[in-house]
């Protein structure tokens, strides 16, 4: 190149190209990313959502097939919780902050013991208890659901101005039984 251009070797014309087909490739990959979220979470809310009995499906083999009556765990629940919540801060998408608020209010309703607190590990496709024992696996991940800072202020606020105090109250109990 000339003399006084902004580029003066081919060394710095070839690091501009490498930089800009870094940011290209970087545009691409998260729009690439951005499609797999949207196709991953769109399979959850469409296959997953227990019209009948509330919440989601404990069961669905490879086969997409659904197993209406088989038992709920916990643990599913609670990354359910958190998947959701956290694709909501992500993408700001109402639609995952719907399927968030239905976990949210499913799991405090049917899994937190509301007499000895903790974390029931299952319940029936019904939402009672089936397996009560009290796990620190069941504890963690339900806490891991909660984890999303955000979507936690977002619960209080909708609890509070919902009514739901107890809820709010059955979480923090167990949160406090947890840190001992």
């Amino acid at each position: 190149m000339k003399r006084g251009s902004r580029y003066e070797t081919a060394t710095e014309i070839a690091h501009l190209n490498s930089s800009f087909e870094m940011e290209n490739n970087l545009r691409r990959y998260k729009k690439e990313m951005e499609d797999q979220l949207e196709a991953i979470l769109s399979w959850w809310m469409v296959t997953t959502l227990d019209e009948q009995n509330g919440g989601f499906v404990g069961k669905i083999d490879h086969n997409n097939i659904i197993y209406p009556e088989a038992p709920k765990g916990s643990v599913l629940n609670s990354r359910i919780l958190w998947t959701f919540s956290s694709g909501y801060n992500l993408t700001g998408n109402k639609e995952y902050l719907n399927i968030a608020e239905r976990a949210f209010n499913y799991f405090a309703k049917n899994f937190i013991d509301k007499e000895f607190g903790g974390v029931y590990w299952t319940v029936n496709f019904k939402g009672q208890p089936l397996d009560d024992k009290k796990q620190i696996y069941a504890l963690a991940f339900a806490m891991y659901g909660l984890s999303v800072i955000r979507t936690l202020i977002i619960w209080f606020y909708f609890l509070m101005s919902n009514g739901n105090r107890n809820q709010i109250s059955s979480l923090m109990d167990m949160t406090l039984k947890l840190r001992g």
